[in-house]
């Protein structure tokens, strides 16, 4: 196949492809055009979350499972004796790196610092498999935007377009991709995807599931109360990975991401 411009020059892109001179210190579909498809799928993780996760809390029950009813009561006393700064609430730690914050607007009570939270584990079991549920879509999601990522630094366009064909859905308008749609792609293979492969096969999957829900499909709209998952680092364990002294399942950073409850 040509490598050559209509001016029968190399252009940069080819260039790279045919020297291999594509490492993870570059962008190789475009940094803007991935973190355009990372937008869309946050979108669609708040879409599927919408879909799956059927858990609508109200707050005065929520006030029972985080705190105490001898605080509560005791607030209640004072409710018209107050007049707190912050009407919007505060950030409550529920598990690691796991937040919800809560507006006490309306409420029977003031609001409540932090410090006074003691979650009851039987009544807040709802709100704790809510919890559970959601990050397991919220992880799923997030190895998606990592293939993406680490495919974009360390690989070809050509490379990416075999081992995720997904892509061309995700990055339509990418201009590598767009040369490549219709013609044969040469690629080196890039250096570390075996390690890869199992997320990728899960990226397709969780992509393509994602493709089906309707466009305008709904997400739940910013209300009250607000689940905050922040940044941490996990790992997949594939079956036939090793785990001591074996080859290792990548390591998977995310973002950080609310959800409206």
């Amino acid at each position: 196949m040509s490598w050559r411009n209509h001016r029968g020059q190399r252009s940069p892109l080819r260039s790279a492809l045919a020297s291999g001179s594509v490492t993870g210190d570059r962008s190789s579909l475009g940094d803007n055009h991935v973190e355009t498809a990372v937008i869309a799928l946050n979108k669609m993780c708040n879409q599927t979350v919408a879909k799956m996760v059927d858990f609508r809390p109200d707050r005065e029950t929520l006030l029972t499972w985080l705190f105490d009813d001898t605080t509560l009561a005791d607030l209640r006393k004072i409710k018209g004796m107050v007049n707190p700064s912050n009407t919007n609430g505060y950030y409550y730690s529920l598990a690691d790196n796991v937040m919800l914050t809560m507006d006490f607007t309306d409420l029977s009570v003031p609001t409540i610092t932090s410090d006074t939270q003691r979650v009851n584990p039987d009544r807040a079991a709802p709100l704790l498999e809510a919890i559970a549920e959601i990050k397991v879509i919220h992880e799923q999601f997030e190895v998606t935007k990592h293939v993406l990522r680490w495919l974009n630094r360390n690989a070809t366009p050509g490379a990416i377009r075999y081992y995720f064909p997904t892509v061309l859905a995700l990055c339509p308008t990418t201009p590598a991709l767009a040369e490549l749609q219709n013609t044969p792609a040469r690629f080196l293979t890039p250096e570390g995807i075996g390690e890869q492969l199992p997320l990728i096969r899960e990226a397709a999957n969780v992509a393509a599931s994602a493709a089906m829900l309707e466009r305008d499909a709904p997400v739940r709209p910013r209300d009250r109360v607000q689940l905050q998952f922040n940044p941490y680092k996990f790992r997949r364990l594939p079956v036939g990975y090793a785990v001591d002294g074996g080859l290792g399942s990548p390591e998977i950073a995310t973002d950080r991401r609310c959800y409206n409850l």
